[in-house]
């Protein structure tokens, strides 16, 4: 809360018929406090969020949405994630010895301090906001925006070949990263090992965030805390790593031609081309949507005669086809539909007409909607004969032993051993990469990424971490965690905001009973008239500290001429007209409210 933000507020108080918003401001008894609803309320937009305008020039425009985050979260210092989330959690833990250190109590604070302590706060609300409020996909969409302007960077668009999310342009370079949200102990990190091994062969590394979320509650009361994790997919490290990530098929990803080993990795003749990859999710949701489109259309009648009125647009989006990683067994456009899923998802719908909740996906709305994915869908995207006729060219090349644990050995001992070269050469000819697979680490797994990554680990982590847990970046999200902060800090905005929030109470009030009394009561026209001057006098004493402040950084950052320092002066004096200017305008505002009302 800056203090130019201060006086908006106070405007727009005193342009909305001097009505004192009882989200702001709380009475108890004779003393004030703000509340959680005093902490800026920033609108949700994923969309609003990511878009910067680059303008002719370079010059980059933030929408109307990102700047309003953005104003408030560049207030958090730290040069990458982890700093930051550390710089967060110790405002959360409340060291008194920090809050002082850093100025946000005690002396030095003033509206410096009102704004960076509003900053936090906005911080903590609109993650809980994020995490709490919406389904785990909604969730991940706007948390990825959210850490894109917290690091001062951008998201990755769609379809870009690339695994990143987005981009960090912390610490004057560019840090591509792959975030993940998941619940505590379903942790996992994963996506296209084609794209992946695109991005090391461009970029050389490809840093992953991880997050859990540990929650107790239920709705808006939740409460809980997300922890970190990080590290770096490198040149070196991602043949150790793959080779020992989740599942059967993951671990294949590293396989590399026979051929191709025995040449010193120079025989690349009769390697298959890469796979064609199956359309995109939201592509196959397409095909999916016509086809329950049109069996629900043949079939209206008879499901509705069983279930009732039947929403097929809600249906659609109970069962997020092209997000809900629980919906299909295997890929979308191959895998067949979960019919639990189906019971999970439909049933809190027509739980009036099917007591039993297994039974949904057996009524013919579950029906067709698993004849629209198993028999649709697949239908169109079905292997070939050529793709059959590559699968055997697969088999004979990876495939030359029987004993996969050998096989997987033998490429990852050729890789290690290689020059930097020939590792990315191998990337593009290994198994994962020519099928487009995916692969998948469990959160045992990104745990204990230290050990995976032997015996050729490379820059793992980023400096000043030793482990892929960032040790004290402990965020706690709920509204009671952001409510015991906003008590621990009270103190000091009370300092700052509450002397000009009392006073503009104090204005109401008397202009209030000066009305009802009929414009009769001169006394309560007179101390409605020294509340206004109070409002005056405390908002301008608030605006000039904040102004001082800013004359202070910026003399700071230019003390190294002596002939800048001289300029500087100058403009100083004309910054100290510009803040007449703004105390006079508020000024004029005041008296012109004071001879409406009093006839002065």
């Amino acid at each position: 809360m800056s203090a130019e933000l201060i006086l908006n507020l106070i405007n727009e108080v005193l342009d909305s018929n001097l009505k004192l918003d009882k989200k702001v401001i709380k009475e108890e008894q004779v003393s004030m406090t703000l509340t959680y609803n005093a902490i800026p309320e920033i609108p949700l937009s994923e969309i609003g969020w990511s878009q910067l305008e680059t303008r002719e020039g370079g010059t980059e425009v933030p929408s109307e949405q990102r700047k309003q985050l953005q104003d408030f979260l560049s207030r958090i210092p730290g040069n990458d994630i982890a700093e930051k989330m550390k710089e967060l959690n110790r405002f959360f833990e409340g060291d008194e010895e920090y809050l002082r250190q850093k100025g946000f109590i005690g002396e030095g604070g003033g509206a410096s301090a009102a704004a960076n302590i509003i900053s936090y706060l906005t911080f903590y609300k609109t993650l809980t906001t994020i995490v709490t409020h919406f389904n785990a996909a909604s969730a991940g969409f706007s948390f990825e925006s959210f850490l894109a302007v917290l690091l001062n960077g951008y998201q990755v668009p769609t379809n870009s070949q690339t695994i990143a999310d987005l981009v960090s342009r912390l610490g004057g370079k560019e840090t591509p990263i792959s975030l993940k949200l998941y619940k505590e102990g379903q942790l996992e990190a994963g996506g296209s090992f084609t794209d992946l091994c695109n991005d090391l062969v461009s970029k050389g590394e490809m840093q992953y965030v991880c997050v859990t979320k540990a929650l107790q509650g239920k709705g808006l009361e939740q409460k809980g805390q997300l922890e970190f994790y990080r590290f770096n997919f490198n040149l070196d490290n991602v043949f150790n790593i793959i080779s020992k990530s989740s599942g059967d098929e993951s671990p294949k990803s590293v396989l590399l031609p026979k051929s191709f080993i025995e040449s010193g990795g120079k025989n690349v003749e009769k390697l298959p081309t890469k796979k064609l990859e199956l359309p995109s999710p939201e592509e196959v949701e397409s095909t999916f949507v016509d086809a329950l489109t049109k069996r629900f259309e043949s079939n209206k009648e008879e499901i509705e005669a069983q279930l009732g009125p039947v929403d097929l647009k809600q249906i659609l989006q109970v069962l997020d086809y092209a997000n809900n990683e629980n919906l299909i067994s295997g890929e979308r456009g191959k895998g067949t539909i979960k019919s639990s899923t189906i019971n999970n998802a439909l049933h809190p719908l027509f739980s009036n007409k099917v007591k039993n909740k297994s039974a949904m996906s057996k009524t013919l709305l579950g029906q067709i909607i698993i004849a629209a994915n198993n028999e649709d869908v697949r239908k169109t995207y079905a292997r070939t004969e050529l793709s059959a006729l590559r699968q055997t060219q697969i088999n004979n090349l990876y495939f030359y032993e029987k004993d996969i644990k050998t096989l997987i050995k033998n490429s990852v001992d050729f890789y290690n051993q290689a020059d930097e070269a020939t590792k990315k050469k191998a990337l593009t000819v290994s198994k994962g990469y020519v099928d487009t697979h995916h692969f998948k680490l469990n959160q045992n797994a990104i745990i204990n990424i230290d050990k995976l990554a032997q015996p050729t680990p490379g820059n793992l982590f980023p400096e000043g971490q030793s482990k892929s847990k960032i040790e004290g970046a402990t965020i706690n999200i709920g509204i009671d965690n952001v409510k015991k902060m906003l008590d621990r800090v009270t103190g000091e905005l009370n300092q700052i905001v509450f002397g000009i929030f009392t006073s503009l109470k104090s204005l109401t009030q008397q202009l209030q009973s000066y009305f009802a009394g009929g414009l009769k009561n001169d006394q309560e026209a007179e101390e409605a008239r020294k509340s206004a001057i109070s409002i005056e006098q405390k908002t301008a004493e608030t605006q000039a500290q904040a102004k001082a402040e800013r004359e202070a950084e910026t003399a700071k950052a230019h003390r190294a001429s002596a002939t800048k320092r001289q300029a500087r002066a100058g403009q100083r004096q004309i910054g100290t007209m510009s803040d007449v200017r703004e105390s006079k305008e508020f000024d004029d505002q005041l008296q012109l409210l004071m001879k409406e009302v009093f006839g002065r």
